[in-house]
């Protein structure tokens, strides 16, 4: 799974295969670093379903 990444100011694209996902429900939580080191600490879960 290569869901794409920005380092150093650069951003590269990826992708994500979901076929594979049993149905239900699924939280994809983003983790997240400035530069400054702070870590994002709420509004980084996005709930989604797959039928």
């Amino acid at each position: 799974m290569d869901l794409g990444i920005v380092k150093s100011g650069v951003a590269k694209k990826g992708n994500w295969d979901i076929s594979k996902l049993a149905p239900g429900d699924y939280v994809l939580r983003i983790h997240a670093t400035d530069f400054a080191g702070n870590v994002a600490k709420s509004n980084r879960d996005l709930g989604f379903r797959v039928e």
